[in-house]
């Protein structure tokens, strides 16, 4: 806990930086929001000078890092188990990255809770392990790395588009949609300025732009719904919920964009 006088003029989230070095501004903020940060014994506000008889109280804040550094008992499913990595069975509405301190239900909390090596390889509060991601609602095999060789050479493969990942999914099929039991979606894809949650198709090469192409067949219709299967090398993020929405296949039950 750090409960003292502060000892100089400063900002709360400067002070913050220096004291947990490994912790991003939004976990910091997050923090501060739910009070387990105080100053002077009182709700704390980001960007706040600090005087230098201020009193930082953090007791609350360092017993949760510490918890998210232990990791979380969870069910998951080890598929394949190597030295370096295992390959899970992620379950649908699971999250494999934490994005902010409050979120522990995650594949890197079970990592870190089930495997000593990681949590020494690892040193930060909320590493990376994943060398590649699945949405919170997909369920599928994602890697998981051991070491931080293991992470690195995994990462390696899937920048180089060295590794090919399946897709099934079910989608809404609009009458006449589905012609062919075979079609590709090439595309461009990139931020959805509107809603910062979604990506979207757009016509144009720009910065932050990226081309993505899925090869996709039919597998099962009955001419409302249909079950697809979607291949591709690339790994631009809801490449296929995107591109499938894009030629009149939403995924059934995709709140982003399955929009009528």
């Amino acid at each position: 806990s750090r409960a003292k006088p502060t000892g100089a003029t400063h900002t709360l989230d400067a002070k913050l930086k220096v004291l947990y070095p490994g912790l991003k501004k939004r976990c910091l903020d997050e923090a501060i929001e739910a009070d387990l940060i105080l100053v002077d014994g009182k709700h704390a506000k980001k960007g706040q000078t600090l005087g230098s008889n201020s009193v930082l109280t953090t007791e609350k804040f360092d017993e949760h890092v510490k918890s998210l550094q232990e990791g979380k008992r969870l069910a998951v499913s080890i598929v394949h188990d190597d030295e370096e990595f295992v390959v899970v069975d992620k379950p649908p509405g699971m999250p494999g990255h934490p994005l902010g301190i409050f979120d522990t239900d995650t594949v890197t909390a079970w990592a870190l809770f089930n495997f000593p090596i990681v949590r020494e390889e690892f040193d930060e509060v909320q590493p990376t392990v994943t060398p590649h991601r699945l949405d919170t609602g997909t369920r599928g095999l994602l890697v998981v790395a051991k070491t931080r060789n293991g992470f690195e050479q995994w990462r390696k493969r899937f920048q180089k588009h060295e590794i090919t990942k399946v897709y099934e999914a079910w989608c809404w099929q609009a009458k006449d949609t589905v012609q062919e039991r075979l079609f590709t979606v090439k595309s461009l894809i990139a931020n959805d300025t509107s809603d910062r949650r979604k990506m979207k198709v757009v016509s144009i090469p720009d910065e932050g732009v990226r081309e993505a192409e899925t090869h996709f067949e039919v597998l099962k219709s009955d001419g409302s719904a249909c079950l697809v299967r979607g291949t591709t090398r690339d790994g631009v993020t809801h490449q296929i919920r995107v591109q499938l929405a894009s030629v009149g296949l939403p995924l059934i039950g995709d709140s982003l964009y399955d929009v009528d």
